[in-house]
């Protein structure tokens, strides 16, 4: 099927593949390429123009974005969203919590009752891992992360990425952290002209990731050093204007 916006824009002209449980793929690309209007069409947020989809049903999928949605309620709330009622009892949410290192929030709030704003109470680390612990809970078919642990450290992030496949999760990751490659197998690499490539994770694409991460890398130490010469530039030009309206 291709990607196209509701505006009539095509992102990709043709993607065709299938993702069986099991099959961890990396998603990589760059900028503004389709990344996450896949799962808007996966989500049923964009229609299917051509081509056919098929998809596990809605409780079989679970998308967690970079800033997950924390709602109005208690402490407890925010790990079963959006269900109302836990489905297991307050010692198995309390080993969902270890497994996201959330167990000194749990006490700093104080406890499962708690009701707070959470939005401007929890850092955005935690945010993150309170979306991880939402996923543990669920445990979906198949989850979309997508630069959902953008806040977490390494060391937490590859435990919390281990433990979604203990639990049989199958990752469907845009991200473009190296650290995460080795938690999967294959990887859908957009080009930015409308193609894909989805292709085993072997050497030579993750060479590829190295250079499209080292290329970002120097964009941005580029853009610091022009951002520095300009500010020099503004500097003088403020020096050079008031010597002329002194003399």
């Amino acid at each position: 099927m291709p990607i196209v916006t509701p505006n009539g824009d095509v992102l990709v002209k043709d993607l065709n593949l299938k993702i069986e449980p099991g099959m961890h793929v990396l998603i990589t690309g760059p900028n503004g390429c389709g990344k996450s209007s896949l799962f808007r069409c996966l989500g049923g947020l964009w229609p299917i123009l051509a081509g056919k989809m098929r998809r596990p049903g809605d409780r079989q999928i679970f998308y967690i974005p970079q800033r997950p949605y924390l709602s109005v309620g208690t402490f407890r709330d925010q790990i079963i969203y959006p269900h109302t009622s836990a489905q297991c009892s307050n010692e198995k949410l309390m080993e969902i919590l270890a497994d996201v290192n959330l167990g000194s929030v749990f006490t700093r709030e104080g406890g499962w009752d708690s009701r707070r704003n959470w939005n401007g109470r929890l850092s955005g680390g935690e945010k993150q891992r309170v979306a991880l612990a939402r996923l543990f809970y669920h445990k979906p078919k198949y989850a979309i992360l997508d630069e959902c642990t953008s806040q977490v450290s390494i060391d937490w992030e590859g435990k919390m990425y281990t433990r979604a496949q203990e639990l049989g999760i199958t990752l469907l990751t845009v991200s473009h952290r190296p650290s995460l490659w080795k938690y999967h197998q294959y990887v859908l690499q957009y080009d930015g002209q409308q193609g894909v490539d989805f292709v085993t994770l072997g050497k030579g694409h993750r060479m590829s990731l190295e250079q499209e991460k080292s290329s970002i890398e120097h964009q941005i130490n580029e853009s610091k050093k022009l951002e520095a010469r300009l500010k020099e530039i503004n500097d003088e030009l403020r020096k050079q204007s008031q010597s002329a309206s002194v003399n």
